[in-house]
Formats: structure tokens, sequence, C-alpha cells
């Protein structure tokens, strides 16, 4: 059974439904990783499949140690493109930070 606020944060928008908040089950995380690995899908498609947003894709891909870093899974360079586009600086100051860091910490 779901709370009321889970009912609230399906929102339905001509046939696609996107869930907020919502726990990711056992089920959506195997899905998840067949999709990934074996079928060898971007984000958007898995997104699309799984009625998840594509950064959730790529977050739960970190969690569940799929790929070492969010900005390596397939497809994420379409993210970036779309801050780009908008002018959104933050995301892409993070993503070149984590990078540098990254390096950093390899060596």
């Amino acid at each position: 059974m779901t709370s009321k606020s889970t009912h609230e944060s399906l929102i339905v928008d001509s046939a696609v439904i996107q869930r907020k908040y919502m726990k990711w089950s056992k089920e959506e995380e195997n899905t998840l990783k067949f999709l990934y690995e074996d079928r060898k899908m971007c984000i958007y498609k898995i997104s699309n499949v799984i009625k998840r947003t594509p950064c959730s894709v790529v977050s739960k891909l970190r969690n569940l140690k799929i790929t070492d870093h969010y900005y390596n899974a397939r497809g994420f360079n379409k993210i970036l493109k779309f801050y780009k586009s908008r002018e959104r600086n933050k995301l892409l100051n993070k993503v070149k930070l984590d990078k540098k860091n990254s390096k950093i910490q390899k060596k």
C-alpha cells in the first residue's frame, strides 16, 4: 500500500509517468544493471524504460558501484549539453571540480 504523498508524486503526462522521491525496488535495480551492463543502453533509454529521470539513473548507477563516477555514465554528456545550453553553471562547475579531484586522488 502506498501513502497519499506517493500518489501525489505520480505525474501523468501523455502516457509517461515520472516518479519523484520513490524508493528503488530490487526489481528496478536488477533491470537497471541488466540494461546498462548487458544491453549497453545509455541513461536516457534506460530512464524511459524504468520511468525514472536520467539523473536518478546516473545516481543509482553510482550508488550500486556500476560506474565509478556519475559523469562516466553512458549518455551523461547529453545532460552536460543541456545544462550548457541553459547556461546553468552550477552542475558544470561541480563536474569539473569532481573530475579534477578524482584525477588528484588517482595519483
